[in-house]
């Protein structure tokens, strides 16, 4: 079973690579903010309001849900990524959660590094249901069963993706995003 996915390099890869990178960071920063001073957290934002042009969930919705469980890193810069976009036609809102609460509703899930000892827990739940992108950034986060992994690497936001298990969860991973996922 592969684990990360991999990439075949080829012109027309690199070209539809490019266009994804473009698309994937292609936040609107706020106000008076250039683009050589998006942090961390703003970069991982713009990542996850735009996975929703990259991958196609079993049952569409008119709504992109995009969950934060535990403790919001982000502080409001997902509220500001996501401010009145809409996505391939979706509507895209966040919503925050506690351990306890129900997100089954959700399609993109990021679990917090603050839930590192309850994630496996979180994940076993998130498997009941079919269809939510789970995303995290703890070392572990793809070996306890989360789907898509972000890291920083060089000063630059990266992210693998455990391409087999976005498969069996019925989520279709667009090749272009998969071309730029780390090994």
């Amino acid at each position: 079973m592969k684990l990360f996915a991999q990439a075949v390099w080829t012109r027309t890869a690199r070209a539809l690579a490019i266009a994804a990178v473009a698309a994937l960071v292609a936040a609107t920063p706020p106000a008076g903010t250039s683009a050589q001073t998006l942090d961390e957290y703003q970069v991982k934002a713009a990542f996850l309001v735009n996975l929703g042009r990259f991958v196609q969930w079993p049952v569409p919705d008119s709504t992109l849900v995009i969950g934060v469980l535990g403790d919001d890193p982000f502080g409001g810069r997902l509220d500001q990524a996501v401010a009145a976009r809409v996505v391939n036609g979706r509507t895209v809102v966040v919503r925050r959660y506690t351990p306890a609460d129900d997100f089954s509703d959700c399609q993109i899930l990021f679990i917090s590094a603050s839930e590192g000892r309850n994630t496996r827990a979180i994940l076993d739940r998130a498997q009941q249901e079919t269809g939510i992108l789970t995303v995290g950034e703890t070392a572990p986060f793809l070996r306890e069963g989360g789907i898509m992994r972000f890291f920083v690497e060089g000063n630059r936001v990266r992210f693998q993706i455990d391409a087999d298990l976005a498969a069996r969860e019925g989520l279709r991973v667009n090749a272009q995003l998969l071309s730029l996922a780390a090994r």
